[in-house]
């Protein structure tokens, strides 16, 4: 991790040397964040034109217990939530709940409202981030690729029909 003189990320982190969490996993923590706060506004092109890429990024922060990746994902979850530009999905939920809640339109005051389905879901544990369901990853793994799910539609006899537009999910968890 190469980090230029005068980089925000450089400062946060210096910012967060008394912890015992590894830099790397405050720089991940962050770079999660750019990504979330990014949403459907940032996009790049290939050379040849014509593929947008997103900057949607699935993180797991790995290694040995008690080593501290509970600290980086709730400063990421903090300033997410600070910023109040896309929905934060923390704690314990079903994929159901989640894809409820994207799709969604949410207002906040004096914020824009979102129309699209971004959310950034982030949990110190994945296997307590969301409840077990065999389909809950494969159904993240779907929702990940942007390109290929402009559009993407839910119908369960229950729930009746649900709709992401512009799905744009990212992903935190230790």
């Amino acid at each position: 991790m190469s980090l230029g003189e005068g980089s925000w990320l450089k400062d946060l982190i210096s910012e967060h040397q008394t912890v015992e969490t590894p830099n790397s996993w405050i720089y991940w923590s962050l770079i999660f964040c750019v990504s979330s706060a990014a949403a459907n506004a940032y996009t790049l092109r290939t050379l040849k034109g014509n593929l947008l890429y997103y900057p949607n990024l699935y993180i797991i922060l790995m290694g040995e217990s008690g080593l501290g990746k509970g600290y980086p994902v709730n400063l990421a979850k903090r300033l997410l939530q600070q910023a109040d530009i896309t929905r934060v999905i923390a704690g314990r939920s079903s994929i159901q709940a989640i894809i409820k809640e994207g799709s969604t339109t949410r207002s906040a005051n004096g914020k824009p409202v979102i129309t699209d389905s971004r959310m950034a879901i982030i949990n110190g544990e994945l296997s307590t981030a969301i409840i077990q369901d065999p389909d809950s990853l494969t159904v993240l793994t779907d929702l990940y690729d942007r390109n290929y799910n402009p559009n993407w539609t839910n119908m369960l006899k229950g729930d009746g029909q649900e709709k992401l537009k512009d799905p744009y999910i990212t992903c935190l968890f230790g």
